[in-house]
C-alpha cells in the first residue's frame, strides 16, 4: 500500500495518519544544529521521504489530513540495519569510516523510537514533523570508534568515498557522509519525549549484549 492509498483510507475514514520520514532529508549542514524549520536539501537517500511529506503536509493543509511526520535518526538496536552495517560488517573485517568522519550522524535507540510513535499516536498535533534522536549528535569517526571500543576490537581506518561509491553505489556514500546534527528540543516539548538513552555509549551495551546472546543461541 503507498502512503497516498493509506492517506486516502485515513481521510475517507477520518483516522490518524504517522508517517516516518527521516533526517536525510534536510541534507548536508555541516557543524550547523538542524530543526523542524531548517531548509530541505535533501541527499539522495532523502529525496522520495520528502516528496511524500510534502504530499502528506499539503493534504493536511487542503483535506485536513490527521498526518503527524516522525523523522528518526539513525537507528540502532539488536537488529535491522544496525546489526547489518555495523555489527556483522566489522565481524567480518570490513568496517570503514566513511571519508574522514568529521560529519555528524544523530542516533536514536529503537526503545526510544517506539516510545515517541506510542505518544504521537496519542498527540493531536497534526501537520507537525518531530525529530526524533538522542542528544548527542556523534562525528562518524567518533560513532565507529565507540562501537569498535565497545566491542574490544581494534580501531578500524577510513576509506575514501570515491572508492565507496564503487562498492555500494554513488546515492548511498553521499547520503552517508552528510553531516545531520539534529536537534529533538520540539519533540521533547510539544510531544513530551525524552530519550532513555541520552547518548549511543549509553543505549550500545545492552544492545551488544542482546546481539551476542541472539548469534550465540543460533550456533547451538
Amino acid at each position: 500500500m503507498t502512503s497516498q492509498t493509506l492517506a486516502r483510507a485515513c481521510l475517507a475514514h477520518n483516522k490518524k495518519m504517522l508517517y516516518t520520514s527521516g533526517v536525510f532529508n534536510y541534507g548536508d549542514h555541516g557543524q550547523e544544529w538542524i530543526t523542524e524549520q531548517t531548509p530541505l536539501h535533501p541527499s539522495p537517500l532523502g529525496e522520495a521521504h520528502t516528496k511524500v511529506a510534502e504530499e502528506l503536509l499539503a493534504l493536511y493543509r487542503t483535506q485536513h489530513l490527521r498526518v503527524i511526520i516522525i523523522s528518526p535518526g539513525f537507528v540502532y538496536g539488536p537488529g535491522g540495519l544496525f546489526k547489518q552495517s555495523f555489527y556483522d560488517t566489522l565481524q567480518k573485517g570490513q568496517l570503514r569510516i566513511f571519508g574522514t568522519g568529521q560529519n555528524y550522524w544523530s542516533l536514536v535507540h529503537v526503545d526510544d523510537l517506539a516510545a515517541a510513535y506510542a505518544l504521537a499516536v496519542e498527540s493531536e498535533a497534526y501537520g507537525e514533523t518531530y525529530n526524533i534522536v538522542d542528544d548527542q549528535p556523534l562525528k562518524l569517526y567518533e560513532l565507529v570508534n565507540t562501537f569498535t571500543d565497545a566491542m574490544g576490537k581494534k580501531r578500524v581506518g577510513s576509506m575514501p568515498p570515491w572508492l565507496l561509491k564503487l562498492i555500494i553505489g554513488g546515492p548511498l556514500v553521499a547520503s552517508l557522509v552528510t553531516s545531520f546534527r539534529v536537534s529533538n528540543e520540539k519533540a521533547r516539548r510539544e510531544l513530551g519525549w525524552q530519550p532513555g538513552f541520552l547518548a549511543f555509549k549509553e543505549g550500545l551495551p545492552g544492545v551488544l549484549t542482546t546481539l551476542a546472546a541472539n548469534q550465540e543461541a543460533h550456533t547451538l
